[in-house]
């Protein structure tokens, strides 16, 4: 459990669940509204992309260097 290793990666655990549970569906909710009823599940869905290609091509790489 990489991603539970260290203070620093749990600290950005939580800054990836900020991003995708708060701050990208207040963010979406104005350009989606019109759209769909339910603008929070377009929110979500790009802010967990956001996070994951974060992860990916950043997080990762300082995780396992302090693993």
């Amino acid at each position: 459990m990489v991603h539970l290793s260290s203070p620093l990666v749990i600290g950005f655990m939580f800054l990836f669940s900020y991003i995708t549970f708060i701050l990208t569906p207040t963010l979406t909710r104005p350009y989606f509204g019109k759209i769909y009823k339910d603008q929070c599940i377009i929110g979500f869905t790009l802010g967990f992309l956001f996070c994951l290609f974060l992860w990916v091509f950043i997080v990762k790489k300082i995780a396992y260097k302090n693993h």
